[in-house]
Formats: C-alpha cells, structure tokens, sequence
C-alpha cells in the first residue's frame, strides 16, 4: 500500500535457468525503463521501494526486469512487473467551496431542495466515501445523501 516506509519489499521476483555451474548463475537488473523509486537484489531477486509511494500521485507502475545468467557469453530474459500502489485513507474530505449561501424561498415546499454542497476525497473506492451532517439541528433541514 501506500505510505509504506522506505526500503519496503514489494516481491520476489524469480527465474530458473537450465544449464549448471557458473552459467546457471542468475543475475536480476531492473530494466531501462524502471522508475528509480525501486530497486532489484541482483543476487535474490527482491524488488524493494525505495521511497514512499503515493497512489495520489501514481497509482500504478509498469517496467521491466532482466535475469541474466552467469554464461560467457551471457544469455538474458526479461519480464514485466506491473506494480499496483494500493489506497490508503490518508486525504480528508473537502469542500470545493469554503462557504455555501442558500435563499430560501418562503412558499418552498418541504423536502425542497434548498441548494447543492459538494465535497471531494482524492481517496479511492470506500476511503473517499464521505457522509455530511447537520450541526445544531433544529429538524428544518436535512440532507439528502443521494444528491
């Protein structure tokens, strides 16, 4: 998820190689177009994020890694990694407005609607679900969450 700490590792990423000895030596690199966010143990494999990812900035990573064995000369493959930043409920809510004025119109029938608030969450799925409320409620107002 997101907001992990620095150095956190991602996955184990793991390839085989059929010959023996020294060319059977596997050597894992990340590929050219890899965000310098992540790093590769060239030994183990373990595909580590370096810094703190934000799903707010980017939610998704997509590069490559190469296995290269130990042979003279050496044989390589690659392989796609797709890293999905997972959401954490780390943003508030806001309002898009910082203050809403209303006119209500003296013959307004009840249940009319009086005007329109709007707030947002940068959260994804139920991390920006968001309720309202009224304060100090006298019963003449409510809120209808449908919009």
């Amino acid at each position: 998820p997101e907001n992990n700490t620095p150095g956190t590792q991602l996955t184990k990423i793991s390839a085989t190689d059929a010959d023996s000895g020294k060319n059977a030596e596997i050597t894992y690199l990340l590929g050219p177009n890899a965000p310098s966010i992540f790093s590769v143990d060239r030994r183990t494999g373990i595909l580590s994020a370096m810094r703190r990812l934000d799903r707010e900035k980017q939610d998704r990573y997509v590069f490559t890694v190469l296995a290269r064995d130990g042979g003279r000369p050496s044989i390589q493959s690659n392989a796609t990694v797709i890293v999905t930043v997972l959401d954490q409920n780390d943003n508030s809510p806001s309002f898009t407005h910082s203050e809403y004025n209303f006119y209500v119109p003296e013959n307004l029938p009840m249940y009319g609607t009086v005007g329109l608030i709007t707030v947002t969450d940068a959260d994804a799925g139920g991390n920006a679900a968001v309720s309202l409320s009224i304060l100090n409620d006298k019963g003449y107002f409510i809120i209808d969450p449908t919009g």
